[in-house]
């Protein structure tokens, strides 16, 4: 009877195994609202993104948790609002060591844990050191661009021994180019990216009108050789495209009515559709869950160059609608109920509990960071009380907060990037808005002196927001081993004095304390003190290597103290850590607390 029991088990485990969904994410680059056929554009066609939709979902709600890709990119796949995981904005080569930090869990991690394959091909942008890329944030391998397509050669490039190098690029030329660049400023190679396979550079520049094609390329041959292993697989296809500048290849120059922006869409469609065939092709069509999304809204400001947000106002950067509500399209034969739509607010931050729901693959018991997002399931599959789990969504560095149809917004009128160049009002100035998005989609009428108690109501719901690099707290008795700031070393502009260490509103102003990592070392939990009047950022350095920029939320003032907590990893014995202001503003640092975290 044992026996049998052991073998049903065996049995269960492995039909369950051989079941797990594929999961395929194809996220796109600047894609506005209006860029599709089925989100109602007219002169760009998009016949098989609009065959998804008639075979699977539209979700007409559907958010990221920023309006810029670093960011919006880091909440994807950690299932957390950016500045949680220490991603405020825009990350780019040659200005420091910064990016994801890898203790941060991804969808690939989770994913991976239960035996799938895992794939990055496109666009990264969640830091170009190699403890920062794909390959040691979950994902089997990499191929693709590290960040922006308008970017630069990284100085600290790895590049493999057969690297192809073209228009006339060389080691010798890049090293030169950099040796000629001023002091601070980037090298003159502005739009020359590299190709990357997993931590090297295989191609420099990258023939940037070939990289749409080849990055699906490299997703069909994944799928191809993960169903030949039986195994699960997960495929990132982040698309270069449709951020400037613009390249398109030769069989879809000049065939959209839509310009050169409308053929980069067409290509990217027609790309999807040779994923979407080989998955019938390799018998998995029906098994593998497929998301097409944006990581933002449309880039206004280069003009037929970028796309369209309509009816939603402003673009990428802005916190109003056409920001960061982008189009979705979802499709999963006899799972999720053809040619329907899903009206109520999802985001990107619900890719990792939902794909751990879908899969049954559960989040680590430990997990210190606990998702923002939700599981969603019943939104994708259409299930009978289809509610959104959202009671508030904050927008990019909590300039605005939805709750229920009401949104409440402050900033400039106009976003940076709303107009093509040279066409901002020269009028710019601050408000506060109300808008009820189910009336007003277009944020045209702003409510606020209407309905002020609903705004007072959402105002106070801002200062309740998880989107910041760490919660506060009031200060307290030590929690571990104290260490007073004041006792440290200064340097660069820093003065210690009183009880607490100033001048951090100085750039590279810096303090370093010795401190104790034990007999065994390990992770520690330290309790910061201290007081801002604004935002800071602080660089925290372990024995010389950069552990985590410290994204300080004001406390409210110079004379409040408050105390925010983070994690670091100290080695047995003695350890250096050196605090280094990266911001001006500055940062009052009283203390910090260092218990093992057994």
């Amino acid at each position: 009877m044992k026996l049998y029991s052991l073998l049903l088990f065996l049995i269960t485990v492995l039909v369950s195994h051989a079941k797990k969904p594929n999961f395929v994410i194809i996220f796109n680059d600047d894609m506005g609202y209006a860029d599709l056929g089925c989100f109602g554009a007219d002169k760009i066609k998009t016949p098989r993104v609009d065959q998804m939709a008639k075979e699977g979902r539209k979700f007409t709600s559907f958010y990221v948790a920023s309006a810029v890709c670093s960011a919006s990119r880091a909440a994807l796949l950690t299932g957390c609002y950016p500045m949680r995981v220490g991603v405020r904005g825009v990350f780019f080569p040659n200005r420091g060591s910064h990016g994801l930090e890898p203790r941060h869990f991804t969808i690939a991690e989770l994913l991976k844990s239960a035996g799938y394959k895992t794939l990055a091909a496109g666009k990264w942008h969640l830091g170009d050191e190699p403890k920062f890329l794909p390959t040691n944030q979950g994902f089997d391998t990499f191929y693709g661009v590290p960040y922006s397509n308008d970017m630069y050669p990284a100085e600290n490039m790895k590049y493999a021994k057969d690297c192809l190098y073209l228009e006339g690029m060389s080691q010798e030329t890049i090293k030169k180019a950099f040796a000629d660049a001023k002091p601070g400023h980037q090298p003159k190679l502005k739009d020359k990216v590299p190709l990357m396979r997993d931590e090297e550079c295989i191609e420099f520049p990258l023939d940037q009108r070939t990289i749409t094609r080849r990055i699906a390329d490299e997703s069909i041959l994944f799928i191809k050789e993960s169903v030949k292993d039986k195994k699960p697989f997960f495929v990132y296809l982040a698309n270069p495209m449709p951020h400037t500048p613009l390249f398109v290849s030769k069989d879809f120059e000049g065939k959209s009515a839509g310009g050169i922006y409308g053929d980069v869409i067409e290509e990217i469609d027609y790309n999807t559709g040779r994923v979407l065939d080989a998955l019938k092709e390799h018998g998995v069509d029906d098994n593998t869950l497929v998301i097409f999304t944006s990581d933002n809204g449309p880039w206004l400001i280069k003009g037929d160059h970028g796309g369209s947000a309509k009816p939603l106002r402003d673009g990428k950067g802005s916190s109003y609608e056409g920001g960061q509500r982008v189009p979705c399209v979802m499709r999963w034969p006899g799972k999720i109920p053809a040619g329907t739509e899903c009206n109520e607010v999802a985001t990107a931050m619900d890719m990792l509990p939902t794909f751990s729901a879908i899969s049954g693959i559960r989040l680590p018991a430990d997990l210190k960071l606990q998702p923002d997002g939700h599981n969603i399931e019943n939104l994708i599959m259409g299930g009978p009380e289809e509610k959104t789990p959202y009671t508030t969504f904050y927008y990019s560095n909590n300039s605005g907060v939805r709750s229920g149809p009401w949104k409440y917004r402050a900033g400039r009128k106009y976003g940076n990037w709303a107009f093509p160049r040279g066409e901002m009002p020269k009028d710019n100035p601050q408000e506060k808005q109300l808008f009820h998005l189910i009336k007003d989609i277009g944020e045209t009428r702003n409510v606020i002196d209407q309905h002020p108690e609903i705004a007072e109501r959402l105002v106070a719901l801002i200062d309740q927001s998880p989107n910041h690099t760490m919660k506060l707290f009031k200060t307290g008795k030590p929690k571990g081993k104290r260490y007073e700031f004041e006792k440290g070393k200064v340097s660069g502009g820093a003065t210690a004095g009183g009880k607490h260490v100033g001048g951090m509103q100085n750039m590279g102003a810096s303090i370093t304390i010795e401190v104790d990592g034990g007999k065994k070392g390990g992770e520690f939990l330290m309790t910061l003190g201290y007081a801002c009047g604004g935002n800071a950022s602080v660089a925290l350095l372990v024995n010389g290597e950069k552990q985590t920029d410290l994204l300080l939320p004001t406390t409210g003032g110079w004379s409040t103290h408050k105390a925010a907590k983070v994690y670091l990893d100290l080695k047995p014995g003695k350890n250096q850590l050196l605090f280094r202001s990266q911001k001006k503003g500055g940062v009052n640092l009283d203390y910090f607390d260092l218990k093992h975290n057994k």
